[in-house]
This record gives structure tokens, C-alpha cells and sequence, in this order.
């Protein structure tokens, strides 16, 4: 399953479980079998979080893209700020160094610079932290 539209608006808290949940599944796809990619026919999402691939009519989107969204919106509950060129700019805070080193990562511009699934996306904390 592709959400195609994580942002902030669409992570609901629930306190009483601690958990974060996912809503609005309007523009989810379903990528099965052995291809884990979708093509892009329409461009759908919330353009200030969408991955550079889902600005492509003909691009490839799959778990690479929702991870990119995932932390693009992950940077916005950390204050990242947008700089004239709408490029995010990190804060500048030590402590916040193994965080900040996860995120760059996952929000490559390419692709396949990014974490390949939401497993390898779970190991990147341990690895930043490790290095720091």
C-alpha cells in the first residue's frame, strides 16, 4: 500500500494508546506482487510534502516515495524551516545531529539514495546514533 499523502494533517495522536495513526487514504494505491512501484499518470499530494518523483508524470512511486513523505513530514515536528529556494534547512542543534543525519537521508532527492523499505528506514536511528 502507497499512502501518497503523509503529512502532518493526516498524523493523528491517539494518547490514550501512544500511538501516532495514518488517515485520509484518498490517493493511496495498492502496489503488489513483485512490483512494489506505481507510475505516476496524475499529479496527487500536498505539493509541500511530495517527494521529487511524484512531481513526474512518468516517474515511478513505491515505498521509497511514502518514506521520503514520512520524513519530510518527521523534519516539520522538528521546527525545520524552508529556505528562498524552498529547500529544507535542519536546525543547527548539536543534540539534535543523529535526527537530523536520519532525516537527510531519507529525504535524498534520488530515490534509490533513500532507505528501500520501512525496514531499513527503522535502522537508520541505530546507525546515526552509533556514528555520533
Amino acid at each position: 500500500m502507497l499512502h501518497g499523502d503523509i503529512k502532518p494533517s493526516n498524523v493523528f495522536v491517539d494518547p490514550a494508546a501512544d500511538a501516532a495513526k495514518l488517515a485520509d487514504f484518498g490517493i493511496a494505491r495498492v502496489a503488489g506482487g513483485v512490483e512494489r512501484n506505481a507510475l505516476v499518470t496524475t499529479l496527487i499530494g500536498t505539493p509541500a510534502y511530495m517527494a521529487p518523483e511524484q512531481k513526474l508524470v512518468g516517474a515511478k512511486v513505491g515505498p521509497r516515495t511514502d518514506l521520503y513523505l514520512l520524513s519530510r513530514t518527521l523534519a516539520d515536528f522538528i521546527g525545520v524551516g524552508l529556505n528562498r529556494h524552498g529547500e529544507i534547512e535542519f536546525p543547527d542543534d548539536v543534540s539534535m545531529a543523529a535526527t537530523v543525519a536520519v532525516l537527510r537521508q531519507a529525504l535524498a532527492p534520488e530515490p534509490t539514495n533513500r532507505p528501500a523499505d520501512a525496514r531499513e528506514f527503522c535502522r537508520l536511528p541505530q546507525d546515526a546514533l552509533a556514528v555520533a
